[in-house]
């Protein structure tokens, strides 16, 4: 299986990766819940060393973390799906910019072959916050040697998005179902 193939098995795998080393560098994480991110919000969950911080509203889950962030003088990451729920957290990503405020931004997004697809959440996520912050994009093999390595530690000032592939998403049916808008 190529990195680019992650399947719905791999999804809990790349999460709790990724929520490990998220662990290393922070202590409060701030999640969207939904079921592309399911795998990552279960992973982060699953640590006893991270306190989670649970909003519906993606863009009062940006700013929350941003208020974090500030107090703790270090990233607070916020989790979500992908598409425009990402979109959402470009206020507070400004406002990170400008403040020197650290910040990370941890989208689930989709598999190459459904991004562009004509919904919502099939946005072409990478760089969607121009110049306020570079966008790190994690292949599906994140866990794997010679992966992206560095994206929790946040950036020293303002924002920085984390796209990290997740494979099918909670309750998916194969293809079929990926295509269904609004996933």
């Amino acid at each position: 299986m190529t990195p680019s193939q992650t399947s719905l098995q791999d999804s809990p795998r790349v999460a709790q990766v990724i929520a490990a080393e998220l662990a290393r560098h922070v202590t409060d994480v701030v999640v969207c819940p939904g079921s592309r991110n399911a795998p990552l919000s279960l992973a982060l969950a699953a640590r006893p060393d991270l306190r989670i911080h649970v909003r519906i509203d993606e863009r009062s889950a940006a700013f929350l973390a941003l208020g974090m962030a500030r107090v703790q003088r270090r990233a607070v990451p916020v989790v979500m799906t992908s598409g425009t729920a990402v979109a959402n957290c470009l206020p507070a990503v400004v406002e990170a910019h400008h403040s020197n405020t650290p910040m990370l931004v941890v989208s689930a997004d989709r598999p190459a072959r459904l991004v562009g697809t004509g919904a919502s959440q099939t946005i072409n996520q990478q760089g969607i916050f121009g110049e306020f912050a570079p966008t790190v994009h994690l292949p599906a093999g994140v866990g794997d040697e010679g992966g992206e390595a560095g994206y929790a530690e946040g950036p020293r000032t303002g924002g920085r998005p984390v796209e990290c592939c997740l494979g099918s998403a909670v309750g998916g049916q194969g293809a079929s179902a990926e295509s269904r808008a609004g996933e």
